[in-house]
C-alpha cells in the first residue's frame, strides 16, 4: 500500500479513504482490467447491419484487443492468488466478475437473438450454448497465451481469435434457412423468414 500511495503521489491515509483494505484495492484493480476492455456494441459497424455482420465485427474487435487483454493476465493471476486466500474478499471479487461476465454474455445473446428475429439462425439454435461456447473459446485462448504464445501455430492471439470465433460464427449461421440478401448496411425485417 505504501508503494502504491507513493506511485499515486498521495498519502497512505488518502489511499485508505478510497480502499478499506489491500483486498479492496486488488478487487478494484482486477475488475477495472476486465471492464477497461469492454466493447460498445452500438459503436460496432452500421446500426442497420445484420446481426451476423455485427457478430463478425465483434470478432474483429476482440481480436484487436487480444494482446492488450492478455498482457494483463499475469497481474490478474497474481491478484487471484491473493484473493483466493481471503474468503470474504474472494466472494466480493467473484460477484464483481459475475457482473462483468453477465454484461458480456447478454451482449452476445442479444446479437444472436437479433439474428434469430431476422431469420438468419437455423431453427432450434441453442443461443445459450452458442454464447457459452463463444466465451469459453475466447477465455481459453487468453489462458493458453500465457504458456503457448504461438497458439497451436496461429502465431498470435489476434489470429487465433479471428480464426476460432470466426469459425464459430460461420458454423452457427451456415445451415440457416435461405433469406433474401439485403444490401450492405440493411437488415431484413424481423420475423420475415423465407423458405428455401
Amino acid at each position: 500500500m505504501e508503494e502504491i500511495a507513493a506511485e499515486a503521489q498521495v498519502s497512505k491515509g488518502t489511499l485508505y479513504n478510497y480502499f478499506q483494505s489491500k483486498e479492496d484495492l486488488l478487487i478494484a484493480t482486477a475488475v477495472d482490467a476486465h471492464q477497461r476492455h469492454g466493447i460498445d456494441l452500438d459503436a460496432l459497424g452500421s446500426p442497420n447491419a445484420t446481426a451476423r455482420r455485427r457478430l463478425e465485427v465483434l470478432v474483429d474487435a476482440l481480436a484487436d484487443l487480444f494482446e492488450a487483454i492478455s498482457s494483463e493476465m499475469p497481474m490478474s493471476q497474481q491478484i487471484w492468488g491473493v484473493l483466493l486466500r481471503a474468503p470474504e474478499a474472494r466472494e466480493r471479487f467473484f460477484g464483481s466478475l459475475r457482473q462483468v461476465y453477465e454484461g458480456y454474455r447478454s451482449q452476445i445473446t442479444s446479437l444472436l437473438e437479433d439474428a434469430d428475429r431476422e431469420g438468419s439462425l437455423p431453427a432450434g439454435t441453442d443461443i445459450r450454448l452458442v454464447t457459452t461456447t463463444w466465451i469459453a473459446i475466447f477465455d481459453g485462448l487468453l489462458y493458453r497465451q500465457g504458456f503457448d504464445p504461438d497458439l497451436d501455430g496461429f502465431g498470435s492471439g489476434r489470429s487465433a481469435t479471428k480464426a476460432a470465433l470466426g469459425w464459430l460464427v460461420k458454423r452457427v449461421f451456415e445451415s440457416a434457412p435461405q433469406t433474401r440478401n439485403p444490401p450492405d448496411g440493411e437488415t431484413q425485417p424481423p420475423g420475415e423468414r423465407q423458405s428455401k
